[in-house]
């Protein structure tokens, strides 16, 4: 009788994204190990991670062997590198070490003991002249996995809108739009905001900061809009603003003693944007960020399975336009005008 299995992918990413694939796949052949790779590199960060573990079988009960490191780490370490290009002429090649975190949180990843590869090496971002790429290189039990990303982002990339207007009237169903420029090699992009104030209760107490956050929306490159001055930008409603807000201050929408004061630049807007191969990633294996996961339907890594790609953030704050300052202080919310930051 053929005995079904599954393949249990240990390590699923992201950041910003969580990517996996939800096909179901039987395998009947003879186990062999699959190498495990994850790794966005970021440009702007002080330091960059990839996570190399394998893939295993399970007939039944695998979430007990998600934490067992012999179940998902190779032994020792491994040879891992990255490999930069610029201008498709190599410049130099980076040796990354490891390091474990415990007491690391449940997660997608093994816990509370996870081991990494990383570096703390700057990367370079593109310029004008320059465009930057990476290869990652890492020998497996002697076969090398290979896995190569453009840099995503450079100077050209940042966000244009200053100002943030979540008015309601007069038409609270008009989309009002962020606009950015978009960025070298950029396939994807997440656009999120945060709305931030101080909260002072009782008088004469110390006010403290509130942030609340949400989603814009997260669109490939072709589905963007595009003006005439070459801006990107995506659309947002002022109802779905006061709504999380709303949401947010909970059983505080009608205060007692509470006082909150906006200053001049409240808002922020945030754009992660990531690479080709993240797209495409998405694209063709789904997103449901599960461990339990089948052979993916594509995959950019050379030798193995996972991603490997890159990213890069910016942020930008805006004041509040229109009439939203007004509206949020007729709303009863405790809000007042403070000025400043």
């Amino acid at each position: 009788m053929l005995m079904r299995h599954t393949l249990f992918i240990s390590s699923i990413f992201f950041m910003l994204f969580l990517l996996s694939c939800s096909t179901d796949l039987d395998l009947f052949a003879d186990y062999k190990e699959t190498p495990v790779v994850y790794g966005l590199l970021d440009a702007d960060a002080d330091t960059n991670f990839v996570i190399i573990k394998r893939a295993f079988l399970a007939e039944d009960e695998p979430m007990q062997y998600i934490n067992i490191p012999d179940s998902t780490n190779y032994p020792g370490r491994l040879d891992v590198r990255v490999v930069e290009y610029c201008n498709g002429k190599k410049s130099r090649e980076i040796i990354l070490d490891t390091i474990t975190k415990y007491n690391k949180e449940s997660g997608l990843f093994p816990y509370p003991k996870q081991t990494v590869y990383y570096t703390a090496e700057p990367l370079h971002r593109n310029t004008a002249s320059h465009e930057y790429s990476y290869q990652l290189r890492a020998v497996v039990k002697g076969d090398t996995i290979k896995a190569t990303t453009k840099m995503v982002g450079g100077s050209g990339f940042e966000i244009w809108s200053r100002t943030a207007n979540f008015s309601i009237y007069p038409d609270n169903t008009y989309p009002k739009k962020v606009f950015f420029y978009p960025a070298q090699n950029g396939a994807i992009y997440q656009v999120s905001a945060s709305f931030t104030f101080r909260e002072q209760r009782g008088e004469g107490n110390d006010s403290v900061p509130r942030t609340m956050y949400w989603e814009l929306g997260t669109l490939h490159y072709e589905d963007l809009y595009l003006n005439s001055n070459g801006l990107y930008y995506i659309n947002y409603l002022a109802g779905t603003f006061y709504k999380n807000l709303r949401d947010f201050l909970g059983a505080d929408t009608i205060p007692i003693g509470v006082t909150r004061l906006l200053g001049d630049w409240p808002v922020t807007f945030y754009i992660c944007t990531g690479g080709w191969e993240m797209e495409e990633y998405m694209l063709f294996n789904g997103l449901t960020g599960d461990h339990a996961q089948s052979h993916p339907e594509y995959s950019p890594i050379e030798g193995g399975i996972g991603l490997f790609s890159s990213r890069c953030y910016r942020t930008q704050k805006a004041r509040l336009a229109g009439t939203t300052v007004p509206e949020l202080i007729n709303l009863n919310w405790g809000f007042k005008y403070s000025g400043g930051e």
